[in-house]
């Protein structure tokens, strides 16, 4: 299992906006958004995956 935190994402981004944007490198299994004490994003989040094909990594750090 991989679990990859991302940051720097627009506080309007949903679970959903997230699956769709990481979904074309593999199946999400998890997506959550870190939120503070008010219930609002911190524009962070993380999802959890099984695997990452190895050429993804180079498409999304570009």
């Amino acid at each position: 299992m991989l679990k990859l935190f991302i940051g720097m994402i627009s506080k309007k981004c949903n679970e959903n906006d997230i699956r769709l944007m990481f979904s074309p490198y593999g199946q999400i299994e998890e997506c959550r958004i870190l939120r503070g004490p008010n219930g609002l994003s911190r524009g962070k989040k993380y999802f959890i995956r099984q695997q990452l094909p190895p050429l993804s990594w180079q498409k999304l750090d570009n």
